[in-house]
């Protein structure tokens, strides 16, 4: 990796901690930490041992930025969108639900008995129960997904305490998340009170505004907040999802519709109150040119692409899959070692949005497998970290 570059235009020394690009608009945050890293009191590696989840930066693409509230505001919107359409295809049933309340599941589901016992002894038959439970209770969810819901008595479901959401999708009645009610992760919830620099909306006219307008992935989805906000222009929505499923190019479809509904949801009255990560999207289409030419152009473009959603569990998968490669390595295949190299990058790259300490960590790793020809780190303790970013076990 090339040296970064710092204030002064001197190269930091140690290329092993030149982890990322630093945007040089992150120095304008009044943070101890910020202005170590500013000053090279503290490497890059020990920035990212400080850095806490809901600290107003993060490092997308490989650089190191300061997000906004219209960045935030873009990511809660793909996390609420994600998180709907898991809880209408599983209603948050999880494999570890069946394994604490198996008897329940049995009694319900007289047809899985035998099923979900195999199923329960084998995840208890392990060591990992993490890794069992994902290996062992992926059938057994879509057969209790797929089970016919119709005359089934599922009253010891709700003597075990399962929650409203799961009876309701094994019921089979559709499961919804209330935005008002969404709790957001630390990372989506940043504290933008430090340092941060605002592009201000003109109080009574468009003039001297420049036009920001959302990518079309990040509009459509919201698109099911817009029409429960403003069901004036709900069906222009739903004719445009009807052509998106018809069309050989939706993308093409979605740039098209977004820009007519844009036009429409300027003169559209909401009907009541309009959610908060909504309202904060539409309203950052508009920001003072003034201002705008006074940020830097990655905080003046706050919904530009970042890098993909960090998700642990596949990180612990690429973790693991390197762990067997090694081991097929050190059995006389060598070619096996690289292999496995390039699983950790894609485990560090998959933490790195969310959760960089442990993108740092595997990293290091990483380059300790490359630089060795046997005596390989050991790596299982990287699934208890990834188990403490996510707040539980493993």
């Amino acid at each position: 990796m090339r040296p970064c570059y710092i204030e002064g235009g001197d190269l930091t020394e140690n290329a092993m901690t030149d982890m990322f690009k630093i945007d040089p608009d992150i120095y304008g945050l009044a943070d101890g930490r910020v202005q170590a890293l500013r000053t090279g009191e503290l490497t890059q590696l020990e920035f990212m041992r400080l850095t806490r989840p809901e600290d107003p930066w993060e490092i997308r693409a490989g650089t190191l930025v300061k997000i906004t509230p219209e960045m935030q505001a873009e990511q809660r919107l793909w996390h609420l969108a994600a998180r709907q359409g898991m809880m209408r295809q599983t209603g948050g049933l999880a494999g570890t639900m069946v394994v604490e309340h198996a008897e329940a599941f049995q009694e319900a589901y007289p047809e899985l008995r035998q099923a979900i016992g195999q199923a329960v002894a084998a995840v208890q038959a392990k060591n990992c129960h993490g890794c069992a439970v994902n290996s062992e209770m992926g059938p057994v969810l879509q057969a209790l997904l797929q089970a016919p819901p119709e005359g089934r008595d599922v009253s010891a479901l709700e003597r075990a305490g399962l929650p409203a959401a799961v009876l309701q999708r094994l019921a089979g009645r559709e499961v919804e998340v209330d935005p008002a009610s969404m709790q957001y992760p630390p990372q989506l919830d940043k504290d933008f009170s430090v340092g941060e620099v605002s592009a201000t909306r003109a109080a009574t006219s468009r003039e001297g505004l420049v036009r920001l307008r959302p990518p079309y992935e990040v509009f459509w989805a919201a698109a099911g907040l817009i029409k429960a906000a403003y069901p004036s222009v709900a069906p222009q929505i739903e004719a445009a999802e009807a052509r998106i499923g018809k069309d050989k190019c939706p993308d093409c479809v979605k740039k098209k519709y977004r820009a007519r509904i844009m036009r429409a949801l300027k003169a559209a009255q909401p009907a009541g109150e309009v959610p908060a990560e909504l309202q904060r999207l539409l309203d950052s289409n508009f920001q003072d040119t003034a201002a705008v030419r006074a940020v830097p152009r990655a905080a003046a473009a706050p919904l530009g692409q970042g890098p993909r959603p960090s998700c642990l569990e596949c990180v612990c998968k690429h973790i693991a899959q390197a762990v067997v490669l090694l081991g097929e390595a050190a059995l006389g295949y060598p070619h096996h070692k690289w292999l496995a190299v390039g699983h950790l990058a894609e485990a560090s790259e998959e933490a790195l949005g969310s959760h960089p300490a442990l993108a740092a960590e595997i990293r290091t790793r990483r380059l300790a497998v490359m630089a060795s020809e046997g005596d390989w780190p050991p790596l299982m303790d990287l699934f208890d970290m990834a188990a403490a970013e996510a707040g539980g076990p493993p």
